[in-house]
C-alpha cells in the first residue's frame, strides 16, 4: 500500500496519485467553459462516479474505504466533499438521487466510458464488501455547471477529439 497523497480546499478533499494529472486536464476545460464558452475535449473524456453519500445505507464508511481505494491503486484520481453539498440530480435516468436536497459525495475519475464502467463495478464491491451497505453509484461527464452552458452531457458527442 502506498502512502496517500491529498490536497485541501474549502470544499473538497482531493486525494490519490492521479489527482495532479486531473488539476493539469481541468485547468483549459474549466478556461475554455467560463471565459470562452466552448465545451473543451477533456470535458469529453473525463468520466466521473458520484458516490452520494446520501443513498447509500452506512455512508459514515464511505470516505476511508475510497481513500483506501486510492492506496491501492496507482493512478486513481478522486475527490470527497467537506461537508453536504447540494445535489445535483444530472441525468434523471439514474434516479434516484439523495431526497434531502443536500448531501456529501465523492467523484472518482476515468477518461473513458470502459474505464468508468469498470470502475462502478469495482467501487460497488469495495463499498458494499466495506461496510457502507446497499446504495447507489451514479455517474456523469465534464463538470455540473458544464450542462448549463451546453446542455445535459447525456446529448454531448459521444467522442472526445483524437488530440486527447
Amino acid at each position: 500500500m502506498t502512502v496517500l497523497q491529498y490536497t485541501t480546499d474549502d470544499v473538497w478533499v482531493h486525494f490519490g496519485d492521479g489527482r495532479q494529472t486531473w488539476a493539469v486536464t481541468c485547468e483549459p476545460c474549466q478556461i475554455a467553459a467560463v471565459r470562452e464558452r466552448r465545451l473543451h475535449p477533456h470535458a469529453l473524456a473525463c468520466w466521473k462516479l458520484e458516490i452520494w453519500y446520501g443513498c447509500w445505507e452506512h455512508s459514515d464508511a464511505i470516505s476511508q474505504l475510497l481513500m483506501d481505494w486510492a492506496s491501492e491503486t496507482p493512478g486513481l484520481a478522486a475527490k470527497l466533499s467537506r461537508t453536504a453539498v447540494p445535489v445535483v440530480a444530472s441525468d434523471p435516468r439514474q434516479s434516484p438521487y439523495p431526497a434531502e436536497g443536500w448531501s456529501r459525495v465523492a467523484l472518482v475519475y476515468y477518461r473513458t466510458k470502459d474505464e468508468l464502467q469498470r470502475g462502478i463495478g469495482e467501487c460497488r464491491a469495495r463499498l458494499e464488501a466495506g461496510g457502507a451497505g446497499r446504495g447507489l453509484i451514479h455517474w456523469r461527464r465534464g463538470c455540473w455547471v458544464y450542462d448549463d452552458l451546453f446542455g445535459s452531457w447525456t446529448s454531448w458527442p459521444e467522442s472526445p477529439a483524437k488530440d486527447l
